[in-house]
């Protein structure tokens, strides 16, 4: 099997082997200097497991070195304070900048250091660490009287307890199984391949896939020495056994990491950007409770109400630090709400009695600690506030910006609606936001956030969604035109999955193999829910997801590929700049339906729009909008969590009101001109419950993520290879009907449709797409 790039497959591991196989480049750079460990390592382009392996064998290296010393020192007489600092020092001073290479690579690579501390701690059942090669426990005893006698070496010594214990758990690393991929690898069995995108993948090393050496590896493999764990006589040295429990702090202080840094790729969770600040979480609560629609909003009790003012006030006064402050986003989201409810909810929705005493209590002191533009959210036109002179009426903002966006939200703020040139105006002022966390640089966040918030409330008009969808589409200029007979942009919600497995990356695979071209777009993390999205899953599987438009037109176009996708981050810079301020937002703004019906590739041929939803009554605006674009056939699916995937799973007897899950409504063109729509196109429409059973399908439960990205991964190769099953069937299910539903060339029978899916699938068509997706992604120009 050719090889290109790094790609070893593996059955047994021997640890010497490995020694052998990676130190032997590794030991004759360890005395170079910085940028030749540095090309070294990025020649090989590791992936973040192996990466961090590499790093734990250099680590290996350097303690085993250490303890050949000690124990060296330890036999020939008793050890200083002077021999073990010397000691400690000078495989400190390699080590260090070592360490600093590894850490330069992976600085950007987040999946590599979580990767990292993760084999040295998983691999030893509740962090307990046995060592069984240390020295003598007379040699131990001698070590611990310098401990004792000279305090000032008591960190150098705690290194070397330290060092020892890191070299028995790198012993246990290496007997571990593990593989390593590049993104430019060339192999002809995908299914090899597949099980090579999991980072637990049980495999071996194969000598005739060589790591790619450099130009000094021509010496002699057989002079390096490693580990002397297996000499006899260290063996009868090694006599002590003791255990050892670390807290992954000291790991952590160990290798120069912190919790931000030693990411977890795995969660969803672990993608929310790092550098964004959390909002308060007693206002956030509130804000879940109060932001929401005129039936939806449950109204604070006397206690919460008291809770939430006096945080804000105890903030304001600059007694709150750090993530315990509440934020401006966060004040102009909370004060907006209670305002909205006040003039225009209905009385069930509108103030209870205890927010009214909390309010009156509270009120008085908060006048004197708020800001001004937080004022004039809570009382705009002076009508509200029982207590106190109101600076609402008089309020005009600061700057010709902030101005507009005043006299927009005393309309909001009264329950009222804008036109499609005010929204449109409101947001080309203000986005994207400049600074780093999120701040507008123009405007106030209090007032913006107030504003995103207000007209979700107030649920936005046709004029008003259209303006939050294609405000921003000339943003990169003329959008690229892919070469494709038929494209289909699909809208998942941008927040992803929590709980159920999601399939539209899979689906995509399979429907590009019968050219029906596929563009996904999104976000890596997304609030309010921060479940799964398809930009997790590619950067897990190592596919390049800062895509442009115009990569994403060429991979489109590719015969090999067939799909895309973009991220909003790439395409739409400005709406991205938001997730900060919609995360202290806590609800879902306006944004978060027209982001689901974009365009960021055209095609010349016929194009369609799939989106998903949950909340019924979004199903007609979100048909709107793609009429609105222009394409040809349009599809909004209620799938579980508000995904767009419909299901295999029977309906529960005690399901929730409203319309069920698997509840698609939609149109597509006609060649024959029967009656028209009314913007003068010719289209059919539909609206009906997809009942798996009716084609086929057994029923079973949707498989559970619990927002895994590897769980969820490890269902789609799974049955991208074949394996049938509850996955299995939800990709063929939503290929085929998706095909048929959007009238597509071939799928005019369902059963037909779902024919040409599965067999999509069965002939590893489908598996073999998505891996060359993960490998073209990376040399797209």
């Amino acid at each position: 099997m050719a090889s290109s790039g790094i790609f070893i497959q593996v059955e047994q591991v021997d640890a010497k082997m490995l020694q052998e196989k990676l130190m032997f480049d590794y030991v004759f750079i360890i005395e170079e200097e910085d940028d030749v460990l540095l090309t070294f390592l990025n020649e090989r382009e590791l992936n973040g497991d192996f990466l961090a392996k590499v790093y734990g064998l250099m680590l290996m290296y350097y303690n085993m070195k250490m303890k050949e010393g000690l124990i060296k020192l330890g036999s020939d007489r008793e050890l200083t304070a002077k021999d073990a600092k010397d000691l400690y020092q000078d495989g400190e001073k390699i080590l260090k900048t070592h360490q600093k290479v590894f850490m330069q690579i992976f600085s950007e690579r987040n999946d590599s250091l979580w990767f990292l501390r993760k084999h040295y701690w998983d691999l030893v059942p509740n962090n307990v660490v046995t060592i069984h090669s240390y020295p003598s426990f007379e040699q131990r005893n001698r070590l611990s009287r310098v401990n004792c006698q000279h305090d000032t070496t008591s960190h150098t010594l705690s290194n070397l307890f330290l060092f020892a214990i890191h070299v028995d758990i790198s012993a246990l690393f290496l007997s571990t199984h593990f593989h390593a991929i590049s993104p430019k690898y060339q192999n002809q069995n995908p299914q090899i391949a597949m099980k090579s995108l999991f980072h637990n993948a049980t495999l071996s090393i194969n000598h005739s896939h060589r790591i790619k050496t450099s130009s000094i590896d021509t010496y002699n493999r057989h002079s390096l020495q490693f580990s002397p764990t297996n000499d006899p006589q260290f063996r009868k040295k090694c006599q002590l056994s003791i255990k050892s429990v670390l807290d992954s702090a000291s790991i952590d202080q160990y290798f120069g990491l912190t919790e931000s840094d030693a990411r977890n790729p795995t969660l969803s969770t672990s993608f929310r950007i790092q550098r964004h600040r959390k909002p308060n979480q007693t206002v956030l609560e509130a804000q879940t409770r109060v932001c929401t629609g005129p039936t939806q909003t449950k109204p604070l009790t006397e206690e919460q109400a008291f809770k939430v003012l006096d945080t804000i006030l105890r903030s304001a006064k600059g007694e709150l630090k750090d993530e315990e402050e509440v934020s401006k986003a966060q004040l102009g989201a909370f004060f907006a709400a209670m305002t909205i409810r006040a003039n225009a909810f209905p009385e069930p929705t509108q103030w209870s009695e205890g927010e009214r005493r909390a309010m009156d209590t509270y009120w008085p002191h908060l006048i004197r600690a708020l800001p001004s533009d937080i004022l004039f959210l809570a009382d705009p036109e002076g009508s509200i506030m029982r207590l106190g002179n109101s600076i609402g009426p008089q309020y005009v903002g600061n700057g010709s910006y902030e101005m507009r966006l005043v006299g927009a939200l005393r309309e909001v703020l009264a329950g009222g609606h804008l036109g499609y040139e005010e929204v449109q105006g409101v947001l080309k002022d203000v986005l994207p936001l400049k600074s780093e966390h999120g701040t507008t640089g123009t405007v106030s966040e209090s007032l913006l956030s107030a504003f995103l918030i207000g007209q979700r409330m107030n649920r936005e008009t046709d004029r008003e969604l259209k303006a939050y969808c294609l405000a921003f589409d000339d943003e990169l200029g003329p959008l690229p035109v892919a070469d494709v007979k038929s494209l289909t942009h699909y809208g998942e919600p941008y927040d992803g999955n929590t709980r159920f497995f999601r399939s539209t990356l899979f689906v995509a695979a399979v429907r590009s193999c019968y050219n029906e071209a596929c563009l996904l777009h999104g976000v890596d993390w997304m609030p309010p829910k921060g479940g799964i999205t398809e930009e997790q899953m590619l950067k897990f599987m190592g596919a390049n997801t800062n895509i442009t438009p115009l990569q994403a037109k060429t991979l489109l176009e590719d015969e090999a590929v067939g799909f895309a996708y973009v991220s909003q981050r790439e395409a739409r810079p400005s709406l991205y700049s938001l997730i900060e301020m919609r995360e202290h937002i806590k609800k879902r703004p306006p944004l978060a339906t027209a982001e689901k019906v974009q365009q960021y590739v055209r095609a010349t041929g016929k194009e369609a729009i799939v989106a998903g939803f949950y909340h019924e009554g979004y199903e007609e605006p979100l048909l709107m909008l793609m009429k609105r674009r222009g394409v040809h056939a349009g599809l909004v699916v209620k799938g579980e969590e508000g995904a767009l995937s419909m299901t295999t799973k029977l309906r529960s007897a005690n399901a929730s009101k409203g319309l069920p899950v698997n509840y698609c409504s939609g149109f597509r063109s006609l060649n024959t001109p029967p009656a028209y729509d009314v913007d003068g196109v010719s289209r059919e429409n539909f609206s009906f419950v997809v009942d798996a059973k009716e084609y086929g399908f057994e029923p079973s439960d949707t498989p559970r993520t619990d927002k895994s990205v590897s769980k969820n991964i490890e269902l789609g190769l799974a049955a991208l290879q074949g394996e049938k099953g509850p996955a299995y069937d939800r990709i063929i299910l939503n290929a085929g009907m998706t095909d048929h539903l959007l009238g597509c060339t071939g799928a005019e029978d369902v059963s037909t449709a779902l024919d040409r899916a599965r067999d999509a699938i069965d002939s590893g068509a489908a598996l073999n797409r998505l891996l060359s997706y993960i490998k073209i992604s990376h040399k797209v120009k």
